[in-house]
């Protein structure tokens, strides 16, 4: 906060010094390009607004850029030319005190709401960049935090996220928002999805990592649906194991958890060839995790290309007896190269379910952002792109049913 009053200090020192005119060219200059304009317009009308430019760069801003409401940027304005104190019109104007502290800079589009408790404006200033540079991303990503996420996640953001290297491209970024928003919605379906809830001691490094499990598991539940009809083979017993398939996104979670192991993400493996997934058990207690796939020479035959102990070691030499047991006493079918996983119509309805409760609560340009940026939806309703089992790319139009909404293409990206 210190650091801050004394670069306002240094700010106004230095402009009594320069010449006038020079004076004025660097501060309308300091300001985004596309507002230049308003703000220089702005300006001229008072000394006292122009030296805004030094003294509180973001209230003229916000004035010239039609923050709050008529009546209180008119009371605001009345203030400044009035010599009353800065606070006095920030408050007029319903001007949160701390953004005071931001360089012109950091200023590169309409303000929109910006958080205003007390508690909030001191845990913030100490964030804020000293470099003006890194002003702009950084008041952007808190307000986008606040805005689409929640005030406790923006301060979080404001702490991560104030350094010269960018720690998350604008997709991971919207991303993480989601997920730290799912974190305090236990009844959404996003949130049963969590392997972690988002928390204020995470650093940004793991929480991008608990964001790509996430995707994963989202991946997953949109890929299942409901549940797997064909599991290819039957289940059974064999040697005292019993062999139980996987079905449900549910069933993958709950397996990864309790083995360790990379199951959750196993989306992309589903989607893209003929694997079923069977768990190994021996008193109900899960012992491995058998892979089936067809066969790489004898079409739709299958083969065993997995057999892992929990955190994917080598499965006992009696488990694989029992494996070999099992598979040879099934009713061979071949598979169908594209051996049905969940139905489009059924995949958008889950979408729906999935993802309305959060974009809900966006704002229309946020929601756009969001739709654009993760979900891959162009501003006419198409899903950019959607890869086929066969690797194609192909353009796909949803149905009016969806509206807005329509199918993210996050779960097509390969899984680690």
């Amino acid at each position: 906060m210190r650091h801050a009053k004394r670069s306002i200090s240094k700010r106004m020192a230095e402009a009594l010094a320069e010449d006038p005119a020079c004076r004025r060219t660097r501060r309308i200059e300091a300001f985004a390009p596309d507002y230049r304009r308003f703000v220089q317009d702005l300006a001229n009308s008072c000394c006292r607004i122009e030296d805004l430019a030094d003294s509180f760069p973001a209230l003229l801003f916000a004035l010239a850029t039609g923050y709050g409401t008529p009546a209180g940027r008119e009371a605001a304005f009345a203030l400044i030319k009035a010599g009353a104190p800065l606070r006095r019109a920030a408050d007029a104007l319903g001007l949160p005190w701390w953004l005071r502290h931001l360089p012109a800079q950091a200023f590169t589009g309409p303000l929109g709401s910006v958080p205003s408790a007390p508690e909030f404006a001191a845990r913030i200033a100490p964030f804020i960049p000293s470099q003006p540079a890194l002003a702009g991303p950084w008041l952007e990503r808190v307000l986008y935090a606040c805005q689409a996420g929640h005030a406790e996640f923006a301060l979080w953001t404001g702490r991560q996220f104030r350094g010269p290297k960018p720690l998350a491209s604008e997709r991971t970024f919207l991303e993480l928002t989601a997920w730290a928003w799912h974190a305090f919605h236990p009844d959404t379906p996003g949130h049963r999805l969590l392997r972690k809830a988002w928390e204020p001691s995470l650093s940004a490094r793991r929480a991008a990592e608990e964001v790509g499990a996430w995707r994963h598991r989202i991946a997953l539940d949109l890929c299942l649906g409901t549940g797997l009809a064909d599991t290819w083979l039957a289940e059974g017993s064999a040697l005292g194991y019993d062999f139980v398939a996987l079905r449900t996104a549910h069933d993958f979670i709950a397996e990864a958890e309790a083995m360790d192991n990379c199951l959750d993400q196993y989306a992309h493996r589903l989607e893209c060839g003929t694997v079923r997934v069977f768990s190994v058990r021996r008193q109900s207690r899960i012992v491995a995790d058998l892979e089936i796939a067809a066969h790489e020479h004898e079409f739709g035959i299958p083969m065993i290309t997995q057999l892992k102990s929990a955190r994917n070691r080598r499965a006992p030499l009696e488990v694989w007896q029992a494996a070999y047991a099992w598979l040879g006493g099934q009713s061979i079918r071949p598979a169908a190269a594209d051996l049905a996983l969940l139905g489009g119509g059924d995949r958008e309805r889950r979408m729906i379910e999935l993802w309305r409760p959060y974009l809900d609560t966006l704002s229309l340009a946020h929601r756009r952002r969001f739709e654009n940026v993760v979900l891959d939806i162009g501003r006419n309703g198409v899903r950019k792109r959607r890869h086929t089992s066969g690797g194609l790319s192909r353009i796909v139009r949803a149905g009016p049913l969806l509206g807005r909404l329509r199918g993210p293409a996050w779960h097509r990206e390969e899984m680690a």
